[in-house]
């Protein structure tokens, strides 16, 4: 006797919206795992970019009686920031057109011997929100001004020897700027920028690995840091742009 013939079961409508719910679902928890993995990696990058810049910077200030570099240097042929050279003529080019060597930074030297340093993998330089002045010039880092001879580079230059706890003095940091007041930016068009420094009360710290900032002290120390709550750059809040401590604070600093 032959056996009965069997049909296949076909899915319901509601068995079918079940499986394509599980499925999108799985799609998103893998997007969101490579997002983290992806992060993840940008984050190691910059950490060690940070890395190689403090030993740059200490190996510096060994062979300078402890004193470190200064932020900027000015003179008859340009001006000579920490991160490069730039003469004269650029000085005055339009925002993105300005030239910089960065062979004349007094730090480059120190970044050949520990293997160098890359562009900050997690700074916007592809986006639309994102405003040149040079391009990739400081790496998308910033140097403790209050080290460096202040924002002019006339003051008094910090001294790796007179600091008491040099494993709570930062000097690198993620950095950038929201720029309401150079074309194309304004303040109806606010747009981030590569900073170069921080001090005591510019809000110039970017916290651009999921609200947290990376900062290298000066014993070579990374840690990931949050926002000092109260002093995000209310400019551009998406920015996630401010500080590691409160406006007028030296703390980190000195």
């Amino acid at each position: 006797m032959s056996k009965p013939l069997t049909t296949a079961r076909a899915f319901t409508l509601v068995e079918l919206l079940v499986a394509i719910s599980i499925v999108a679902i799985l799609v998103t928890l893998g997007g969101v795992v490579y997002q983290n993995v992806s992060q993840q990696g940008r984050q190691a990058a910059s950490a060690s970019n940070l890395r190689q810049l403090a030993l740059a910077g200490i190996l510096y200030a060994n062979e300078h009686d402890g004193r470190f570099f200064p932020y900027r240097d000015r003179g008859r042929e340009g001006t000579t920031w920490w991160f490069g050279f730039e003469s004269r003529a650029s000085s005055g080019s339009a925002e993105g057109k300005r030239n910089l060597d960065k062979e004349g930074s007094p730090l480059y030297p120190y970044l050949a011997q520990v293997g160098g340093v890359e562009i900050c993998p997690g700074f916007l330089y592809d986006k639309s929100i994102w405003k040149p002045k040079f391009d990739g010039a400081s790496y998308g880092y910033g140097y403790n001004v209050l080290l460096g001879g202040g924002w002019m580079g006339v003051a008094q230059l910090g001294s790796l020897m007179r600091i008491d706890r040099p494993s709570q003095v930062a000097l690198f940091a993620t950095c950038a700027q929201v720029n309401t007041f150079q074309a194309p930016a304004s303040p109806s068009n606010p747009l981030i920028e590569e900073f170069y420094a921080f001090d005591e009360r510019e809000k110039t710290v970017h916290f651009r690995f999921g609200n947290h900032a990376l900062v290298a002290f000066c014993d070579g120390r990374i840690e990931r840091m949050p926002m000092e709550p109260g002093t995000r750059d209310e400019n551009m809040p998406e920015a996630d742009i401010g500080r590691i401590a409160p406006v007028g604070s030296d703390k980190y600093l000195r």
